[in-house]
C-alpha cells in the first residue's frame, strides 16, 4: 500500500509542476509573441471595427491577424471588389464559394477572381460572390440576387466547393449543410455522434491558448493535419445527401440561365497533407458531378498554418488551374 501512496504523491507533484510550467509558458508567450485567435477587421489607424462583417456593403477595412494584414474593399452589393475586372465586358465569370473564394487573408488583387482576370489576358468581368462562412445554400442565394440585376447568359460560373467527404472540419460545405436546413436540436443530436473530439479540442485550444497558437504557427500545417488524420470518418451519408441536393440546385439554376457551370473542389491543407484529396474528388464525382475538377498544383505550403486559408500563392495557383 505504501508504494501506491508514493506513486499517487509523485503523480500529483508531476501534474502540479507540469501545470505550473505550462501556465508560466502561456503567460511568457503572451508577453513575448502574442498570436491572435482569428482575423480581426481594423481601419487604417489600427482601430478594431465593431459590427462590420466580411461582406458588409460598402465596407473598407484591413483583415488583420498574426499571419497577415491586407486591405479589403466591399462593393455596395456586399461583394468583394475585383480590381482587375473589366466590369463593362460582356464576357463574365462568376466565382461562388466561401472564405477561400472571398479571399480571407489576402488582398483584393490577390483573390482567385482577381488573379484569374489578370492572368487570363482577356477583357473579363470577374465577379467574386464568395462569402466567409457560406455554403451551397447561401451561394445559391448570392447567385440569385446577382442574377436579378444582371443577365448571366453565356457567363461561366465556377462553384468553388470546400467539400470533404471524409472530415467534418469547420467550413466544410458537406458537413455544414445539415446545420443550414434543420433545427438546432436535430443537428446537435446528429453532430454529437461525429467523434471528432481531437479536432474540437484543437479548435478550443486555438481559441484560448496563445502557446498552442504559437506552436501551430511554427509547426506549419502539421498539427492541423495530424488532428485531421486521426479523427477518422466524421462525415455521414446524410451530410453528403444534403450537400448533393443543395449543390444540384445551383447547377440547375445556372443551366436554366444558359450559363456554363463548372464545379471545383477545394481541398484544405490537411486533406492534401494526408493524401486524401484525390479520393475525395473521386467520391464527389461519384455522388454529385462526374465533371467536377480539383486543382492539382496546390501544396500545403500555400496555406496559412493557423488561419488555414490560401496564401496569395495558393489563390494564384487555383486561378492558373481554372484558366488552364
Amino acid at each position: 500500500m505504501l508504494w501506491k501512496k508514493k506513486i499517487i504523491i509523485k503523480s500529483g507533484y508531476f501534474l502540479i509542476s507540469s501545470l505550473f510550467c505550462l501556465g508560466t509558458l502561456e503567460i511568457f508567450s503572451r508577453l513575448v509573441r502574442p498570436v491572435f485567435p482569428g482575423a480581426q477587421k481594423i481601419d487604417a489607424m489600427g482601430k478594431r471595427l465593431e459590427g462590420v462583417s466580411f461582406n458588409s456593403p460598402g465596407a473598407s477595412y484591413f483583415q488583420y491577424s498574426s499571419e497577415y494584414n491586407v486591405k479589403t474593399n466591399i462593393d455596395k452589393m456586399g461583394n468583394r471588389i475585383t480590381p482587375t475586372s473589366k466590369n463593362k465586358s460582356l464576357e463574365g465569370v462568376i466565382f461562388l464559394g466561401d472564405s477561400f473564394t472571398f479571399g480571407q487573408g489576402i488582398a483584393d488583387e490577390e483573390t482567385i477572381a482577381s488573379k484569374f482576370c489578370e492572368l487570363s489576358n482577356k477583357d473579363l468581368n470577374c465577379i467574386n460572390l464568395g462569402r466567409p462562412g457560406g455554403n451551397t445554400i447561401s451561394a445559391l442565394e448570392k447567385l440569385r440576387v446577382f442574377e436579378k440585376d444582371n443577365d448571366i447568359e453565356g457567363y461561366t460560373v465556377f462553384n468553388l466547393l470546400n467539400a470533404s467527404t471524409f472530415n467534418s472540419f469547420s467550413g466544410n460545405d458537406i458537413s455544414d449543410c445539415l446545420s443550414s436546413k434543420k433545427s438546432i436540436k436535430n443537428i446537435n443530436k446528429k453532430t454529437s455522434q461525429r467523434n471528432n473530439y481531437l479536432l474540437q479540442i484543437g479548435r478550443d485550444l486555438s481559441k484560448t491558448s496563445n502557446l498552442f497558437r504559437l506552436l501551430r504557427l511554427n509547426a506549419g500545417t502539421t498539427i492541423r493535419s495530424i488532428g485531421y488524420g486521426v479523427s477518422g470518418q466524421t462525415v455521414f451519408d446524410e451530410d453528403i445527401e444534403c450537400f448533393v441536393s443543395t449543390a444540384e440546385k445551383i447547377k440547375l439554376f445556372t443551366n436554366s440561365k444558359k450559363a456554363r457551370y463548372i464545379p471545383i473542389i477545394i481541398s484544405p491543407s490537411n486533406e492534401i497533407f494526408t493524401g486524401l484529396n484525390e479520393d475525395n474528388l473521386n467520391k464527389i464525382r461519384e455522388v454529385y458531378d462526374k465533371n467536377a475538377l480539383a486543382p492539382t498544383n496546390v501544396t500545403v505550403k500555400d496555406f496559412y498554418p493557423i488561419d488555414g486559408h490560401y496564401k496569395a500563392s495558393g489563390a494564384e495557383k487555383v486561378a492558373r488551374f481554372l484558366i488552364s
